[in-house]
Order: structure tokens, then sequence, then C-alpha cells
């Protein structure tokens, strides 16, 4: 089952067992977020930042861009475009676009903060996107209740991929993170992966049950978050493991 409020949970935990959290140009400072100082709901399930800095808090219930001062909140009742208030993840693409996944579509956010909606085969605006991950070959994949889509330049227009492997099938999707420019890493019920897009093949698998999220650790390395509160580090060259043991010197 997808768990985005214990993703976050891990990975901000794996931020500060291993290193710091820094905003390009700016530095957060804060201890707590909550509706009493402007977010829109506490139950946050997708963070990202933007390459101003800013952060973007997508929650059950609204979306919100903290600038280090106050909160600005976006709904779908003021925001058209917004396919659902329910943000279920959101990514920041090279072009600094921000990108919403939702139960009920797709949206993209330009620089001027306008809303776009994604438009799949032709008509098709409502549907499921997990996660959405930025490639250098092919911008921004969405991973679909429809399949896994990208933006062709040329035609103007969505396209399927057809060969994305059976393995990471979406009924068995858990979490997704990107390993480097085109390469994503993928859990599913009892694998994680790393699918190779320019290659257009699977560079590593791994079985693994009970994953709840994951990633990068280093440039041959995974954070692998387990459901009963272990988080474990993957050689993907030798494919042995380790508990991580937190540094509290």
């Amino acid at each position: 089952m997808y768990r985005p409020t214990h993703k976050i949970t891990f990975i901000l935990l794996f931020a500060c067992f291993f290193g710091t959290i820094k905003a390009e140009g700016q530095y957060f400072s804060f201890h707590h977020l909550n509706t009493s100082n402007g977010l829109s709901e506490n139950n946050v399930q997708s963070v990202t930042i933007d390459k101003k800095g800013f952060l973007w808090i997508g929650t059950v219930d609204g979306l919100n861009v903290y600038d280090g001062y106050s909160i600005t909140t976006y709904k779908k009742e003021t925001q058209r475009a917004i396919p659902s208030n329910n943000i279920i993840h959101m990514t920041c693409d090279n072009r600094n676009r921000i990108w919403l996944g939702t139960y009920e579509g797709v949206a993209w956010i330009d620089e001027n903060r306008i809303f776009h909606r994604v438009i799949l085969n032709d008509s098709v605006s409502k549907f499921v996107c997990r996660t959405i991950q930025d490639t250098k070959v092919y911008g921004p994949v969405l991973y679909t209740s429809l399949g896994q889509y990208f933006f062709n330049e040329e035609k103007q227009k969505w396209e399927r991929l057809g060969w994305i492997p059976q393995q990471i099938k979406y009924e068995r999707f858990h979490d997704a993170e990107p390993f480097d420019e085109n390469q994503i890493i993928y859990a599913t019920d009892s694998l994680v992966m790393i699918l190779d897009y320019a290659q257009r093949k699977v560079v590593y698998e791994q079985p693994f049950t009970a994953v709840f999220s994951l990633c990068k650790a280093s440039d041959h390395e995974l954070a692998i978050g387990l459901q009963h509160g272990v988080v474990e580090i993957a050689d993907i060259n030798t494919k042995k493991n380790k508990q991580a043991i937190p540094d509290h010197q």
C-alpha cells in the first residue's frame, strides 16, 4: 500500500542522519509548520523545493508554498486546473515547473504560477497519478493508472511509453525516487529496482518486501525504509545490505 506520509518521515530522518537539507540559494530555518500558521492541512503527503528555494507542500486538502516567512495556499476551488485538493505527489523539473500528481489527474505550474491541466489520449483528464519523475531523455514522466507517459515536444502531445517492464506494473507500485538524470529507483510489493530510461532497461533489481520508501544514499547505494522501522543500505554493485546506523557524534 502506498504510504506518502511515511515517505516524508523517512526522507527527512535520512537527511538528518547523513547530511543537511539545503535549498538552492536559500536556507529554510523553521521548527514546525501546521494549520495554526497557515498550512491548509496538517496531513502532508509530498514536498518539493523549487530552484528559487521555495518549499512546496502537498496535503490531503490543498497545495501550499512556503517562502521562509509565510504560506500561500492554492485549491481547486480557485485554481480550476488543479485536479484535486488531495495532492499525493509533487516534483520540480529542470525547467522549474512544479508537477502535481493526484487521484483525479495531473497539473503543472509554470514559473509565473499559472496552473495547467494534463490531458492524456487527446481527451482524458481524470486518472490516477502515483508519481512524476523528471528524466533527461524524456522530461517529466507521469506514472499513471493508464501507463507511463511523456510529452512529445515535436508532436505537442502526451505519448505512452510502451516498453516499461512488467516488473513495475501500476498495481504493484510502492514508491519511486530519482537515482541520476535518466535512472529512477522503483519499489514494488516484492522488488527494488533501478530503471534506466535512456537504455530502456532495468539495470539493478533485488528482492525486498515491506518497503514503504527509498532514496539514493550514494553513487552506488540505496537507502530503503522498511515497514518495521528499519532503514537498510543496499549496495547496487554487490547486492549486499546493511542496516543504517545514525552518526550522533
